[in-house]
């Protein structure tokens, strides 16, 4: 659970696409060649790869959405934002390249038109990650403080996934953090009693909630729980300093 919040969910888009042999084109062959020297941090080389691509096929998707992500690795913003716009342009409602840019745009503070992206990228009812782009979307609303848009999110992804146990977790924190004490709880409860052995993380999340609803039985009684299996734990130690917030 830790970190949740800075994981970038990519779409590479390459997974839906059955690689073929004799018949595959050059396109596909340089894209697949770029996706893997992207996924190793050889960006620049997937750059030239998808370039190649591209000019076997300029209008071959996969090539952009691969060439704009490692462009974005390079921290060359103009050259992402081409990219996708070009590739948009071809496809606008692509989900892949929608979710992408949008991840592009909210960790380069454009939350709105993130929002926007995430929510064309959605539009495809036969998009296979829908639960991912809901994730993300969260992700971005969190990094401009909007909770009630992110609560609004993560509920999305329950209802779409309900055992999400990211979605449920956050959640329980947002709720927790605008007050809504009993729907924190009513999620928190829901986690732990379908975990066999809770983490620090969730077991504090308990702690937090109980403090706050004013029920010290049972935080003291979560308290227990964390000092006994993480007594080194970052939680552990807020524990002990009183550090609830």
């Amino acid at each position: 659970m830790k970190n949740t919040l800075v994981v970038l969910m990519l779409c590479l888009g390459l997974s839906q696409f059955a690689w073929a042999n004799d018949g595959e084109s050059r396109a596909s062959v340089r894209t697949r060649l770029a996706s893997e020297y992207y996924k190793l941090g050889q960006y620049t080389v997937a750059v030239s790869e998808a370039q190649k691509a591209l000019d076997s096929d300029p209008k071959y998707l996969l090539a952009y959405n691969v060439m704009a992500l490692s462009y974005w690795a390079l921290k060359d913003n103009a050259m992402t934002i081409k990219l996708f716009k070009d590739a948009l342009s071809l496809e606008p409602t692509n989900s892949d390249l929608n979710h992408n840019y949008a991840n592009f745009l909210c960790a380069n503070g454009d939350v709105k038109q993130a929002q926007e992206r995430f929510g064309i990228a959605l539009s495809n009812p036969l998009y296979p990650t829908p639960d991912q782009t809901m994730l993300a979307a969260a992700n971005c609303a969190i990094s401009s403080n909007d909770l009630p848009l992110a609560i609004e999110w993560y509920k999305k992804v329950l209802s779409f996934r309900p055992n999400n146990i990211q979605a449920k977790f956050q959640l329980s924190s947002l709720l927790l953090k605008s007050g809504d004490l009993p729907e924190a709880k009513r999620y928190f409860i829901e986690m732990f009693r379908a975990t066999k052995t809770p983490q620090s993380e969730l077991l504090w999340l308990g702690v937090k909630i109980e403090h706050a609803i004013g029920n010290k039985t049972a935080e003291q009684r979560y308290a227990a729980e964390l000092m006994a299996l993480y007594p080194d734990s970052v939680e552990a130690t807020k524990l002990q300093i009183g550090k609830y917030d």
